[in-house]
């Protein structure tokens, strides 16, 4: 029985082999290969041979014709690889011709397509790909945007626009990349840097809450509800009551952190509860976080950019750019960690160094020491914290921050940023306030 049903497999298979030549062979040159793709589809699911569909017509198109198939990476037709037009696009897609026409768009630079049109950067009525967007810059005087090696746009000394004109001092630098094998990261110079964070998410805080509440009969007071009675310390377990969501620290792991915070409010978690809440912990854990990021003060270059496109910096607040640049600061941006959107901005943040003297906050344009992270776009202010306290070194703390002097107050997002700073400095410090005399730059 086994043999008699081999044999007539056997015989199928070449039974449509010869059906198959006749059919490739009796078109005429210059037939869309989809044609026989889609007669072969309709045998193979009638004949039910063995094997894939598209295996079996890979073979007999190339038995045949003598050329491999190629297949559209978007509408998934057949060509042939070396008698038809094929493309590649820049973002890893292969496509047929009429694919490449109607659906990919084109760098007008470098002419480049690609299929994700999300890829390229609008510049006025262009599109450009990243590579090529770094070719230019926006100009405030004129308000046009312009190639960097053109040089009509040198507007210094001329009619003040209202605008952040200003260039930061010590644009080529280098920052603390401890945590990296690298162990430095160069202005402008993107780079990945894995953190393992072991961060409790936010839904394990609140599963965590919720255990503690039943169990120890609390009312929960924090983020993630409304403002209860409050008994115990429940309400301090949210980070802005000062417990970090970090599975581990310097000041101990997440359980034996928060017994000692009950102790330190009068109260006991008994052994069993501390268990299910280091169970859940654990359960809430992230493992590692990737970051691919760079560190830079081109502060002159566009909203977008430094990917916040609205931001008041670029507008009422325009003169928050000149404190930056003049006063030491810098910005991380941060970008995909795939390697199709390692070229995509998908967040930004502001960095002030600053140094403690005569028990006042001054600015400084360290790159080592204490700073201060605020205004985050994209990731959350806690995510950059966390991992510009592992580039550094040292620990961090969410804080009130004022930047400004007598006639004008840096723009400051809800007046809060994160120190990072050793444990002690940060243990001591609830609030920072920078002041001095102003930007200094003849913009204003």
């Amino acid at each position: 029985m086994g043999d008699d049903f081999g044999t007539q497999q056997t015989m199928l298979y070449h039974a449509e082999r010869v059906r198959f030549r006749w059919v490739l062979t009796s078109l005429r040159k210059g037939t869309d290969l989809r044609e026989v793709w889609d007669w072969y589809r309709s045998r193979n699911y009638k004949y039910r041979l063995q094997g894939t569909v598209r295996a079996k017509f890979e073979h007999f198109v190339e038995e045949v014709s003598g050329s491999a198939v190629i297949w559209c990476g978007l509408c998934e037709g057949p060509s042939y690889r070396q008698y038809d037009d094929w493309y590649e696009t820049r973002d890893s897609h292969t496509l047929c011709q009429k694919c490449w026409d109607d659906r990919t768009t084109a760098c007008v630079e470098c002419g480049d397509r690609f299929v994700d049109a999300t890829r390229l950067y609008s510049l006025g009525d262009d599109r450009y790909c990243w590579e090529c967007r770094q070719h230019y810059s926006w100009c405030d005087f004129c308000d046009v945007w312009y190639r960097n090696d053109e040089d009509d746009h040198d507007h210094d000394g001329e009619k003040d626009t209202g605008n952040s004109r200003c260039q930061a001092p010590h644009r080529d630098f280098t920052f603390p990349a401890l945590c990296s094998s690298e162990k430095l990261i160069h202005a402008n110079s993107p780079l990945n840097i894995a953190v393992a964070d072991g961060i409790v998410s936010e839904e394990g805080m609140w599963v965590i809450h919720e255990l503690l509440r039943q169990s120890l009969g609390e009312v929960v007071h924090s983020v993630y509800g409304e403002t209860h009675r409050q008994h115990g310390v429940c309400c301090h377990l949210d980070e802005d009551g000062g417990f970090s969501r970090d599975w581990s620290n310097s000041e101990g792991n997440f359980t034996k952190r928060l017994a000692k915070l009950y102790l330190q409010h009068g109260s006991k978690i008994p052994p069993e509860v501390l268990t299910k809440v280091g169970n859940l912990a654990r359960q809430h854990t992230s493992t590692n976080s990737l970051y691919r990021l760079e560190v830079s003060r081109e502060l002159n270059q566009s909203a977008e950019y430094w990917y916040h496109e609205d931001s008041c910096w670029w507008g009422s607040y325009w003169k928050s750019r000149c404190y930056l640049k003049q006063w030491g600061g810098l910005g991380l941006r941060f970008f995909g960690t795939h390697d199709y959107r390692q070229d995509e901005v998908t967040g930004r943040a502001w960095l002030q160094p600053v140094e403690s003297k005569g028990g006042y906050w001054n600015a400084s344009d360290a790159t080592t020491g204490a700073m201060v992270v605020f205004n985050v776009y994209g990731p959350t202010g806690y995510e950059v914290a966390r991992l510009v306290a592992a580039m550094t070194g040292q620990s961090y703390r969410r804080i009130s921050f004022h930047w400004g002097d007598d006639g004008y107050n840096t723009y400051v997002n809800d007046d809060f940023g994160f120190l990072i700073a050793p444990l002690e400095v940060c243990n001591r410090t609830a609030e920072i306030r920078i002041t001095g005399g102003g930007a200094g730059c003849g913009c204003h």
